[in-house]
Order: C-alpha cells, then structure tokens, then sequence
C-alpha cells in the first residue's frame, strides 16, 4: 500500500547512513527545508548589500573607490607632517642633534628612551633640553 511504502521510505531517509550514502554517491548533501531557507536568504541578502538601492551601482566598487580617496589624503597628511616635521627639526635645532655621544647617563638617545618610557616625556622636548645642557650637540 501507498502507506506502507510512504513510511518505510520516511524510515530509511532518517537513517543516517542511508543519508550519507545517497548524498556520496549523488555528490550532494540533503539539508532540511529550514536550513536550505535560510542559506538562500542568507545569500540574498548579501547579493543586495553588493548593489546599490538603484541596482546600478556595485557597493563593492564604491568602498574601493572611497579606500582610494582616503589613501590619497592619508598620502598627503603624510607629506604635509613630513614637511612640518623638518621644520620643527630645524626650529629647535634638532637638526644639531648627536645621539651618539655621552653624558653622565650614558648615550643621548638611551637617555631620551629612558624618560620616554619611565616618564612619558616628550622626545622632542628631552632632547632640547638636553641640548640646552650643551649636551649631545654635533659640532
């Protein structure tokens, strides 16, 4: 009867190695109506995060397009510390500054390394006044 062979193919898919030699030998794997669902929305969902509300315009094109743009300004900023870096060096003389040479601590930059990390002191500043010692001062 219809009932008969309706439950004994009901038994044998709820056999787990039935169900793994069908999806073996099909070369595909048996997922429940809920998971499959969910996969299919899953993807959906990120197809429309890849496009634009007008459908035109890949989002993953624009994101790549605004990395550039912040990598340019992020390209500029970089010249433009460069630039006011080299300034200052040569504002506060540190153009002048040795970093070799030795003071009753030891080298200069170990001792600029040395309040740096105990202290938290500003390299620029430990180094000006040490400089302003008439330490650690090319000639």
């Amino acid at each position: 009867s219809t009932k008969a062979f309706q439950t004994a193919g009901v038994q044998l898919l709820s056999d787990p190695e039935v169900v793994t030699t069908i999806e073996s030998s099909l070369d595909v794997k048996l997922l429940p109506l809920d998971s499959y669902t969910a996969m299919t929305a899953e993807i959906q969902s990120n197809r429309e995060l890849l496009t634009a509300d007008d459908g035109t315009t890949n989002l993953l094109t624009k994101y790549n397009t605004q990395l550039l743009q912040v990598q340019a300004e992020i390209d500029s900023l970089k010249e433009e510390h460069e630039a006011l870096s080299n300034e200052m060096t040569t504002k506060f003389g540190l153009d002048k500054w040795c970093g070799e040479c030795k003071g009753g601590w030891g080298r200069c930059d170990a001792r600029v390394e040395y309040l740096k990390s105990t202290y938290g002191n500003n390299v620029i500043l430990s180094k000006v006044d040490i400089m302003k010692e008439g330490v650690c001062v090319k000639s």
